[in-house]
């Protein structure tokens, strides 16, 4: 199999999805409620109907659904919904959530840490009961003891004045939840007008808010319903594989084939990130970065093809140049990608619409303006000199 060819490059991006995944910190998550206040409606939608069944590890007796997602290190847990009595009563659900609690407090390794929960409460139910209240009070109690956070999601948020009632009286009790947030997962037709679904990108947002730093950028990629957390995670990944690539281009002998790992690895990042599988029509064009390219040396003074598809006019004058240029592949290529996987996750368009041509000409435009901004900033940067010498 040739070296570049999309064939062998679809393979290095899987391979190198895997190596992301397996660096990224584990991510433990807890979902509460009553039954019927949607809690496996809330899950799917925001971290996507794939889920699989898992086993956690965690010491529960009790019924509990524990879910991950593609072997990202996540783990979603879903509670029984609360009874008076019986196997799933409020004060069987709260001994077996102090010990998964506890696991944490006491291991502190990160697979039995639980990083936030969230409590679901149903607007359509107006008002919490007094035993919810006493349960969620041993809750806050708990949690606070060992630093998790607990956010409060009004679920089935559809109408708004039963919405502004059960937040009102919710914050009459003053319970230190870390938010509240109201969420609507679905649209739901209501005669005279379709309320649309709403809230499950400020909820992934309060999360990112208050978990730890170590598993932000873990959630930022299984969650589905915030297209701004993903483009920042996938665009700090792109700066920072252009910046490798801008020290690569620097090196007395550079081979456009230097940079197909970090091509790899940036489109890699970005797949990652969105949890979207890259069409084979966008490898194929992507890998005409590195195919042709030949074992010739990128010296200084001679044309500076990067890649196919670039009109060859840009003269090498010095190795700041070829770093440049090496860092404006990564950052267009990085851009172009982070545009499409937008447009996907936001229902815009499917994988297959990516157009070879379109994704060239996108490209195209994006490196031409990164170099012309390059030059910009050189010039500026020797006229201050020379006025300072002045």
């Amino acid at each position: 199999m040739d070296r570049y060819s999309s064939e062998h490059m679809a393979q290095d991006i899987m391979s190198e999805v895997e190596k992301i995944k397996v660096n990224m910190s584990q991510l433990n998550l807890m979902v509460i409620g009553k039954t019927g206040t949607g809690k496996s409606t809330l899950i799917n939608g925001m971290f996507g109907e794939d889920l699989a069944q898992t086993g956690t590890g965690f010491p529960v007796t009790m019924e509990v659904g524990s879910y991950s997602k593609n072997n990202y290190p996540f783990i979603i847990m879903d509670w029984p919904g609360f009874e008076l009595d019986g196997d799933n009563s409020i004060d069987v659900q709260f001994s077996e959530i102090k010990k998964v609690i506890s696991l944490g407090n006491k291991t502190k390794k990160p697979q039995n840490m639980i990083h936030c929960i969230l409590y679901c409460v149903s607007a359509t139910g107006h008002r919490f009961e007094d035993a919810e209240i006493n349960f969620v009070k041993n809750l806050l109690a708990e949690t606070g003891k060992n630093k998790i956070p607990v956010i409060l999601v009004i679920t089935q948020a559809f109408l708004k004045k039963d919405t502004l009632e059960l937040k009102e009286s919710i914050d009459e009790l003053d319970l230190p939840f870390a938010d509240i947030v109201p969420v609507l997962v679905q649209d739901v037709d209501l005669e005279d007008y379709v309320k649309k679904a709403y809230g499950l990108d400020r909820l992934a947002a309060s999360i990112g808010r208050v978990i730890a730093d170590d598993v932000k950028n873990t959630l930022e990629c299984v969650q589905q319903v915030n297209i701004k957390m993903m483009t920042r995670r996938a665009v700090m990944y792109v700066n920072g594989y252009a910046a490798k690539a801008g020290v690569l281009g620097l090196k007395p002998l550079f081979k456009r084939k230097d940079l197909y790992p970090i091509i790899v690895s940036t489109l890699a990042a970005i797949s990652t990130v969105y949890d979207i599988s890259i069409e084979s029509s966008f490898i194929e064009t992507v890998s005409q970065l590195i195919e042709d390219s030949g074992e010739s040396e990128i010296r200084q003074n001679k044309v500076m093809n990067v890649v196919r598809f670039l009109e060859p006019t840009l003269y090498l004058a010095n190795s700041a140049i070829i770093g440049a240029q090496s860092a404006a592949v990564i950052t267009s290529l990085g851009e172009v990608f982070i545009k499409k996987m937008n447009h996907i996750s936001s229902k815009e368009m499917v994988p297959e619409d990516m157009n070879p041509e379109i994704l060239v000409q996108e490209f195209n435009e994006r490196f031409k303006s990164a170099m012309k901004r390059k030059k910009q900033e050189k010039t500026q940067k020797e006229g201050d000199e020379n006025n300072e010498r002045k």
